[in-house]
């Protein structure tokens, strides 16, 4: 209808003197973009992972509290909303940490193509043992007492020729007595980039 209009012999010239002939042509041809657009999605979407779920097996600290020994799996899914590009992830590492204290060295994750609308879900394991500082043993005390402990986990996401980090927070209930040896659950939550 505005195509129509801007081609009207008597509304033409009016609206000419107002804009020029580039102006009308972007006016005539926005609808048909934002069509397309819609259609095929956006090619600047970022995908943002998320935890699936988690799964402490041991978050443990040592009698004299200069060291913790931790087990901890997670699954993260990586979604590729709907652009219809092919989103290549060469290089994934997760960072655990407790305390600020970073748990081990980097966990490499697996390396992965994600195609238009499409989820990938990706693994994480991590076990070890590491020696702490005093405000981390005093933090793990805190936390005990508060019924939670509280794990980050920070994604170094290599996408393409493209590096973003993102942080994903764990919040696992503290094990009671009566079921020692218990793995705790993490539902799972939206990852923040940084």
């Amino acid at each position: 209808m505005l195509c129509s209009v801007l081609r009207d012999p008597e509304w033409g010239p009016r609206l000419s003197f107002f804009c020029g002939r580039l102006t009308r042509k972007i006016v005539c041809w926005s609808p048909f973009f934002f069509f397309l657009l819609w259609l095929f999605g956006s090619p600047l979407t970022v995908v943002v992972p998320r935890v699936e779920r988690g799964t402490l097996h041991a978050l443990d600290m040592e009698e004299n509290g200069t060291a913790i020994n931790y087990n901890l799996s997670a699954l993260f899914s990586f979604s590729n909303p709907g652009n219809n590009f092919q989103v290549s992830f060469n290089d994934i590492a997760a960072e655990p940490s407790y305390g600020g204290q970073k748990l081990g060295p980097d966990a490499g994750l697996p390396s992965f193509k994600l195609p238009s609308k499409k989820t990938m879900l990706v693994p994480m394991e991590v076990e070890g043992r590491q020696v702490l500082d005093g405000s981390v043993a005093t933090m793990y005390a805190e936390d005990a007492g508060r019924g939670f402990f509280t794990i980050q986990v920070k994604l170094h996401v290599k996408e393409g020729d493209d590096s973003e980090d993102f942080l994903c927070t764990f919040q696992f209930p503290v094990p009671t007595e009566s079921w020692p040896g218990t793995p705790n659950l993490f539902d799972g939550d939206e990852c923040i980039p940084l």
